[in-house]
């Protein structure tokens, strides 16, 4: 249930809408400021924080059996004083994100998932492995390049002519600029390049390319990016040595500085997925209700059980963890392909977790903004990431 007034909340706390006011910077609840400061949580977050809480109280002999409890016994003190966010394990989970075939909001998920995991307060680090690099950039409003936007009041014809009036000299500088991406030569391929020549993992520069984005609401993530050329990098190193654990080791100080390592695999370069399988201590697969997304998700799984029998030979354990099914809506057709996927991840023993299919999806991809930071549809956007908002909170669960 979303709560999206500091009067609800205030309600399902149990408190006066001016404690809750006081107190809402401890707790998972999300507000922004324009004329009137908003406010909006779920009662997923507000049970995961009780939950918290409760453990608190059994340490220290304290009948704490709610957030209101906790306000009136301890008052701010065991907020501040406490990490309720913390997670159970201390080492880092590292999860990679899997299709074979595109356009199933595998990076969108990756992407929000993060920012979701940043916003409890969790350290996060997000791994492009996939050439088309869109995670790469995915919270950077600077890259987009558009020679006409919808506020343009020139007719297409009008634009035509603009664009035939061009010398080939413009034409070519706009080509060049539209080109350049922004983390080519500063991407995960300088490690493939350097590694190629060395045969060995410069793990300083591994924390050179790393950048940090805004993911909103004053929480941040950090990126390992990409950059187109990364396919051919692969290509160049498929034959050497150990190359099968290469992204382990790339990681390696990252598992020690992070909460949470999250790979968005190529949906199509075997050799990269199976880099980012072994990479990992879970793998979740992102999917749509229908056939083409189905054939792959089959496929995938194929392929986990190949890459788990070769990784268990050297003593790396990956498990299979969830299925995060996007896109759904209730038509005759979804609802085939969705008691499939219910049987097939039943038999496989993974959870379930689903993203919606909203307008609201399409707007935050194309604008580029986490969806739990959406100033307009708020109550839409946390919606949308209920499921991720839940896995999340699974996540940090991890090891009880």
């Amino acid at each position: 249930m979303i709560l999206n007034t500091l009067d609800k909340i205030a309600s399902s706390v149990g408190v006066h809408r001016d404690t809750m006011k006081k107190y809402a910077k401890y707790l998972p609840v999300f507000g922004h400021k324009s004329k009137r400061q908003s406010y909006i949580t779920t009662d997923k977050l507000l049970d995961f924080i009780t939950k918290r809480v409760k453990e608190e109280g059994v340490k220290k002999s304290l009948p704490l059996y709610s957030i209101k409890d906790a306000i009136e016994i301890c008052g701010e003190e065991l907020f501040a004083s406490t990490n309720l966010y913390e997670k159970k394990t201390q080492k880092a989970i590292t999860v990679a994100f899997n299709n074979l075939k595109g356009g199933v909001a595998k990076t969108t998920t990756v992407a929000n998932l993060g920012a979701v995991l940043a916003s409890l307060n969790q350290k996060v680090l997000l791994v492009d492995m996939d050439m088309q690099n869109q995670l790469s950039t995915y919270f950077d409003n600077s890259t987009g390049i558009d020679l006409a936007d919808d506020d343009d009041t020139r007719t297409i014809e009008e634009l035509e002519k603009t664009f035939a009036e061009y010398s080939d000299e413009d034409i070519d500088s706009i080509c060049s600029m539209v080109a350049t991406e922004k983390f080519a030569k500063k991407s995960l391929l300088n490690v493939i390049e350097d590694f190629k020549d060395t045969n060995e993992v410069n793990l300083d520069l591994v924390d050179e390319i790393i950048h940090t984005a805004d993911v909103g609401n004053g929480y941040t993530v950090d990126i390992l990016p990409s950059e187109w050329k990364l396919g051919r990098g692969f290509e160049d190193i498929k034959g050497l040595m150990n190359v099968a654990i290469l992204l382990r080791k790339i990681l390696a100080r990252a598992r020690e500085k992070y909460d949470f390592i999250l790979i968005d695999t190529s949906p199509a370069n075997i050799f990269a997925i199976q880099l980012s399988f072994f990479a990992s201590d879970y793998i979740t697969l992102v999917s749509t209700p229908d056939q083409k997304a189905f054939q792959s998700f089959f496929n995938v799984l194929k392929e986990f059980d190949i890459t788990k029998k070769v990784a268990s030979e050297i003593n790396i354990n990956i498990r299979l963890d969830s299925l995060i099914l996007s896109r759904t809506k209730r038509t005759k057709s979804q609802v085939f392909w969705s008691s499939l996927y219910e049987y097939t991840r039943k038999k496989r023993n993974l959870n379930l977790y689903t993203m919606p299919e909203k307008a609201i999806l399409s707007d935050t991809d194309t604008k580029n903004i986490a969806l739990i930071a959406h100033n307009i549809d708020k109550e839409g956007a946390f919606d949308t990431i209920d499921g991720l908002i839940a896995y999340a909170i699974d996540l940090i669960n991890r090891g009880e």
